[in-house]
């Protein structure tokens, strides 16, 4: 969660020309064959023909129906929250074990409440403190925990792997729906994640993540927890399965924070909101409403700089998405986002090996249409990723483990 700026549209990435063989990629990509749906939907079932998956959240469902996009995005099953609790220093995941995977999850931790609104309130306007840089790497622990999310969702809420067919970020969607992509230093991957079918599409990037910035800050007043050091590591992750396309598609997201009614909550600083990647992570966390807060300005020396929080506001998750979106750039997009599922479900089994990953990337095709393939990635190994397979194999087959 960080300060944004509102970005109405979208850039198309353009790349440059393919060799022969990201050409195959494309052509593979581009034209597939498309499977039906129930061929590729199988969630587990008891011996006495009754799921063993709770229900999909029916809240999200609504706000979904409500804004005309349930039937491209239709929550299949809320598999409830975990919490991961990173601890220790930096670790590189070919060095990780099963056992420290499992030390860190906590499957009791829901997310932070949020404070009384009104009480809230009532203390602005409020100033945020200019801190010293706290700096956190994308490292594992601290990032780059995906196996955990898997490990929950088959171990713990009764997926069976061989139902699923992707699994998702929290910006996976809004990659799919958009291209977009902030830096060259940001890469989208799909890669298959080793010891299963099941193909793994998120956004990768190397960066530092600054703990003191004014955007945590508001999320720590909300909660009432102090602004400054020593920071809690540990967040709340939100699993689901989804049917999108063709596919079953389990989704993992951080939940900032729930409200006092227990409703999660996505928590923004900034008085405008890159509208689809907003709604994108709120989708992707099952996030049924908005926490901003407004933020005033001040000169100086020709600079502008943050002064305070003015104001708090909480909107529900279709009417920022109704305010925010046109009603048939939401439909193209969510439309996009289930042609590129279908195209990936029916290339990459045949093209990726365990193990391998390969970056998505995004190009006009010369008629403003923007198109995707397939090439491998030079810079971004399975490590980067995921732990060695011995240790997914472990996590995933070598038994359930106590809660």
């Amino acid at each position: 969660m960080r300060l944004v700026g509102f970005k109405r549209f979208f850039a198309v990435s353009v790349v440059n020309k393919a060799t022969s063989f990201q050409q195959g990629y494309r052509a593979s990509i581009l034209h597939p064959p498309f499977a039906k749906w129930s061929s590729s939907l199988h969630i587990r079932f008891s011996s006495d023909g009754s799921t063993d998956l709770p229900p999909p959240n029916e809240e999200l469902k609504e706000a979904l129906t409500r804004i005309g996009i349930q039937d491209k995005l239709e929550p299949l099953s809320d598999l409830g929250y975990y919490g991961w609790n990173p601890t220790g220093s930096y670790n590189p995941l070919s060095s990780v074990t099963a056992e420290d995977i499992r030390q860190m999850i906590d499957f009791t931790r829901k997310p932070k409440t949020i404070l009384d609104v009104q009480a809230l309130r009532a203390t602005l306007p409020r100033k945020l403190s200019f801190l010293e840089p706290f700096l956190v790497e994308n490292l594992f622990p601290f990032g780059q925990h995906s196996i955990a999310s898997l490990y929950v969702a088959t171990n713990h809420k009764g997926v069976d792997p061989k139902s699923v067919n992707f699994m998702f970020g929290s910006y996976s969607l809004f990659l799919l729906a958009t291209g977009e992509l902030q830096d060259d230093g940001e890469k989208f991957i799909v890669m298959r994640i080793p010891s299963t079918g099941i193909l793994f599409v998120s956004r990768y990037k190397a960066y530092t993540n600054n703990l003191s910035a004014h955007g945590h800050q508001f999320e720590r007043f909300l909660l009432g927890t102090s602004p400054e050091p020593p920071y809690d590591h540990s967040e709340a992750e939100n699993l689901q399965l989804m049917k999108i396309g063709n596919s079953t598609v389990l989704i993992s997201g951080e939940v900032d924070a729930v409200d006092c009614n227990g409703t999660p909550t996505e928590v923004k600083l900034g008085n405008k909101q890159q509208s689809m990647k907003t709604l994108s992570q709120m989708i992707s966390s099952a996030s049924l409403q908005l926490c901003r807060g407004n933020v005033r300005f001040w000169q100086r020396r020709g600079r502008k700089k943050l002064r305070d929080i003015n104001r708090i506001e909480f909107e529900r998750l279709e009417d920022f998405a109704t305010r925010e979106i046109d009603q048939s750039e939401l439909e193209r997009m969510t439309r996009l986002i289930c042609d590129r599922v279908d195209q990936l479900q029916q290339s990459c089994p045949a093209m990726l090996k365990d193990g391998d990953v390969n970056e998505i990337v995004f190009f006009d095709d010369g008629n403003g249409q923007q198109m995707m393939k397939m090439v491998p990635s030079l810079n971004v190994t399975v490590n980067d990723i995921f732990p060695n397979k011995s240790v997914i194999e472990s996590l995933l087959h070598g038994g359930v483990g106590q809660r």
